[in-house]
């Protein structure tokens, strides 16, 4: 198991050392490709970054390995959507296949992931 190299990775990041912490968590999904929780901490290391394909490309291996992401699953679809929207233009293929994944926990959602995942809807229809 990543757990040194995780432990290593969230250390840099309380230390606001981000590209140390990419460096680290690229690390860790080569060295475990199949770890979902490595690929979730780069999806986000990236969105700080303002890396928006590299945080959707991380952010859609850790949903497709979700097996071991329990509390942070839920929050996948919204996060990625968040990105998307943020693109310009958004993609909206890439938004319907987070729209349908946001569907899953959209009753679990604060108000403000429902208002955005009606929003990536409406950009979709248009």
């Amino acid at each position: 198991m990543p757990t040194e190299l995780i432990e290593k990775g969230l250390a840099e990041i309380k230390r606001g050392e981000i590209g140390s912490a990419i460096i680290t968590f690229k690390k860790v999904v080569k060295l475990f490709p199949r770890h979902a929780l490595g690929h979730f901490y780069l999806a986000n290391l990236y969105s700080i970054k303002d890396e928006k394909n590299c945080a959707v490309e991380s952010f859609t291996n850790a949903w497709k390995h979700s097996n071991n992401l329990q509390e942070h699953f839920k929050n996948i679809p919204s996060q990625t959507l968040f990105i998307l929207l943020s693109m310009d233009p958004p993609p909206k293929d890439d938004l319907g296949t987070w729209v349908e994944r946001a569907k899953e926990f959209y009753e679990e959602y604060p108000l403000k992931e429902k208002l955005m995942v009606e929003f990536a809807q409406r950009i979709i229809s248009h």
